[in-house]
């Protein structure tokens, strides 16, 4: 499954159905969109053992006892999605560097198979970012290991020197704006530029926060 394309999780915009020709994945056949991720911080195993109970979001990663987090399938139902279908994020666009689109990084070097990981779960604590090889405030010139590095939940802020992590973080190729999902199976465009408290809330399947996507 790992090595097979899957043409409706690929993003045209940044490239062609590919398999990976480098990387610790070679062969393998990732895609371009994730779901929302709402949990610890860290990617340490006991706190991530805690979190599904009040996981908020609409897909929740199961691994199985012997993975060493004991993390059981919890399906959410559309009767739990408080928020509205239309109003909450199924899953959207990961940010990459272009310079690895045919890499593998760390964060795109496998598919459906990972389970909880940023190669198929984004944070919704973040606002997206486009695509960038750059420090994506200032433009600067960064290297892989300052803006992508292995292998956590980033939060950085904006200001962080020499750019922000953005590993963990939706995103996309486009212009302006990243393609979505959204739970009642419609398809939009959220922008680059939407703001921190609106993004978190559609990624939030019951918070009560009211948004409006226009």
């Amino acid at each position: 499954m790992r090595n097979t394309v899957l043409p409706v999780y690929i993003c045209s915009t940044r490239h062609a159905q590919r398999k990976l020709a480098a990387g610790t994945a070679a062969g393998g056949a990732p895609l371009d969109y994730a779901a929302a991720y709402d949990g610890p911080q860290s990617s340490d195993i006991n706190a991530i053992k805690s979190f599904p109970t009040s996981f908020a979001t609409v897909i929740v990663p199961a691994e199985p006892p012997e993975a060493g987090r004991g993390m059981p399938d919890m399906p959410v139902r559309l009767a739990q999605i408080t928020d509205g279908t239309s109003n909450t994020l199924l899953f959207g666009e990961k940010w990459m560097r272009p310079d690895q689109y045919y890499y593998g990084a760390w964060n795109d070097d496998h598919n459906l198979l990972s389970s909880l990981d940023p190669d198929t779960m984004r944070i919704g604590l973040m606002t997206p970012v486009r695509d960038t090889n750059n420090n994506p405030t200032t433009g600067a010139t960064v290297r892989a290991s300052d803006n992508n590095p292995c292998c956590d939940w980033w939060r950085d802020p904006p200001t962080q020197s020499p750019s922000p992590r953005l590993g963990s973080r939706f995103g996309g190729g486009h212009p302006s704006a990243m393609s979505a999902a959204m739970a009642d199976g419609s398809v939009r465009g959220i922008s680059f530029n939407i703001d921190l408290t609106t993004f978190t809330a559609i990624c939030n399947k019951e918070d009560g926060i009211a948004v409006t996507l226009e």
